[in-house]
């Protein structure tokens, strides 16, 4: 599915009404229960960036895509159907994308939170006040759908060492609006295996390598999308499995086969790795972008890091097992 920046794009954080709201906000699933096959944590890490929506799948994606007519009706676990999707709680339709890959955002009583879905074909127009379970869109694909939600009233910043890189708001994961006991049957079909379970977006330690970086030289403005890339780098942890650690390059040395590439298990966390440290050489190996799998007989070379200043660091890949300690003019900067 294609990456909606943090929540399927929208306007500004203005919301329905003011009052106060207490208690869980979500009380219907979009999609009936037994329907559902699986929904990522925020923070999925088939991008540069680890991802501020959530993917609601009623079918595993390369079945969906590749597997065949047979094999689809055999698995009971599959449902390829462009389901009507109704509204998760009560809201007012704040803005939408009427194409048939279209999206819709909703904004939740109090105007603390606007969710949105994302690859769906709008059946709300703009300014209609939604109840829960009321149908709002239908998915484009068979086989799922985005889902974000993002806090525009009264939460944190959005957790980079460089806050103006990305927009302010930070994501939730919309199971986390849901009351019991909802809440903790969404929460089954996660499939985290460590650490927090509904997962997280930002990663960033300041003073650290950890987190997300931009090519020195690179555009002003919003860098998030597909024209960003080739100035993005990450490192981080992966988001299914948060002791597996990686860094993805938005733009690959020759040579180098994937964008993302897995920390050798002996490996320093990047939050070990401060301007005191010095050069650090890092082997990679090649794996799955879940961070479940790590192919150890398939090496991804060797990455030379250091941090020159707090927001400051170069990098270059290295097509090798074999020791590295010296830059060449093939080594990039990257800035906060």
């Amino acid at each position: 599915m294609a990456i909606l920046s943090t929540a399927c794009g929208g306007g500004g954080p203005s919301g329905p009404d003011s009052q106060d709201h207490s208690g869980p906000l979500f009380s219907v699933s979009p999609m009936p229960l037994e329907t559902i096959h699986q929904i990522s944590p925020v923070g999925s890490n088939n991008k540069i960036f680890p991802v501020g929506h959530t993917y609601w799948l009623s079918c595993d994606e390369q079945l969906s895509w590749g597997g065949t007519p047979e094999e689809q009706a055999a698995n009971p676990d599959c449902h390829l159907e462009r389901q009507v999707l109704v509204a998760p709680g009560p809201g007012v339709v704040r803005w939408v994308n009427p194409a048939e890959d279209g999206a819709v955002t909703v904004t939740t009583p109090g105007g603390n939170y606007d969710w949105t879905m994302g690859h769906v074909t709008p059946l709300v127009t703009e300014g209609t006040r939604v109840t829960a379970g009321q149908p709002v869109a239908r998915m484009l694909y068979r086989h799922g759908f985005d889902f974000g939600v993002l806090q525009v009233k009264g939460g944190k910043v959005n957790g980079l060492a460089n806050p103006e890189r990305f927009p302010p708001y930070p994501p939730v994961h919309p199971i986390s609006l849901y009351g019991e006991p909802l809440r903790t049957q969404l929460i089954n079909f996660v499939p985290t295996v460590e650490g927090d379970k509904l997962g997280k977006q930002h990663w960033d330690v300041p003073g650290t390598a950890m987190g997300a970086w931009f090519l020195e030289g690179a555009p002003a403005g919003n860098l998030l999308g597909p024209h960003g890339v080739p100035y993005n780098l990450y490192f981080g942890r992966f988001t299914l499995r948060q002791s597996v650690r990686f860094v993805a390059v938005g733009r690959p040395w020759p040579g180098q086969v994937n964008q993302t590439l897995t920390l050798d298990p002996a490996g320093r966390d990047w939050e070990a790795i401060t301007p005191a440290s010095g050069r650090v050489a890092q082997r990679m190996w090649h794996g799955t972008q879940t961070g479940l799998v790590t192919q150890f007989e398939w090496p991804a070379g060797t990455i030379l890091v250091e941090m020159l200043a707090a927001d400051r660091l170069r990098i270059e890949w290295f097509d090798t097992h074999e020791p590295v300690t010296e830059f060449t003019a093939a080594s990039r900067v990257y800035i906060r």
